[in-house]
């Protein structure tokens, strides 16, 4: 049996773009990984717009990625190791999540993980910066925090993973912000540097 890589994230995973059809699969982040993997087996589980909640009054539920988690892991069983990167849909109203909370929703995405797979390989991505342009139109159009926006979500998630025993990469280190027209998306460009980047990252712990 083939091992099995299970990426999980919004609209970045999926392949969204702002003016254009959907990413293809070669293309998006978890493919361009899956070079540096020889014989591991993608999954991806990207949807637009979730977020890392459990339960929100104002927000969709079936975009509720801390509601959801499980039983999308459970349906892609067996999983070998598991990757995610959530956090940007997070910070923008009507969230307005700060990084410690982003951090312990996802840490209780990784126990529900580990209950189900107890030797699961963990990575968990910090996402690049939302564009500078973007964040003023986000504060002027739809008045969401500019401190929440700019805020830096890795130091809280690697101390995160680093107690959870979970490997962490920040996304910034290949792609610093967004680079799609909206400032919020990655661009074919930005998913071929991430996914070649990440990719490299995940070989040395998978094949170590």
């Amino acid at each position: 049996m083939k091992q099995r890589l299970f990426f999980y994230g919004d609209s970045n995973t999926w392949g969204y773009t702002p003016f254009g059809p959907r990413i293809d699969a070669q293309d998006r982040f978890p493919q361009q990984a899956a070079t540096h993997l020889p014989g591991w087996e993608i999954v991806e589980c990207g949807l637009n717009g979730r977020c890392t909640a459990r339960s929100h009054d104002l927000f969709p539920s079936e975009l509720l990625g801390g509601a959801t988690f499980l039983a999308a892991f459970k349906e892609a069983l067996p999983i070998h190791a598991l990757v995610i990167m959530l956090g940007t849909n997070d910070v923008m109203d009507p969230l307005n999540f700060s990084a410690n909370t982003i951090a312990e929703n996802i840490r209780s995405m990784l126990h529900e993980a580990r209950t189900l797979s107890p030797t699961l390989s963990l990575l968990v991505i910090s996402p690049p910066a939302i564009a500078q342009r973007s964040v003023w139109e986000l504060v002027g159009l739809y008045h969401c925090e500019k401190e929440l926006l700019e805020q830096d979500l890795a130091g809280p998630l690697a101390h995160m993973a680093r107690e959870e025993g979970a490997d962490f990469w920040d996304a910034r280190e290949s792609v610093p912000e967004f680079g799609a027209e909206d400032g919020m998306h990655l661009t074919i460009e930005d998913h071929h540097r991430l996914g070649k980047a990440c990719g490299a990252f995940l070989k040395k712990r998978l094949f170590s």
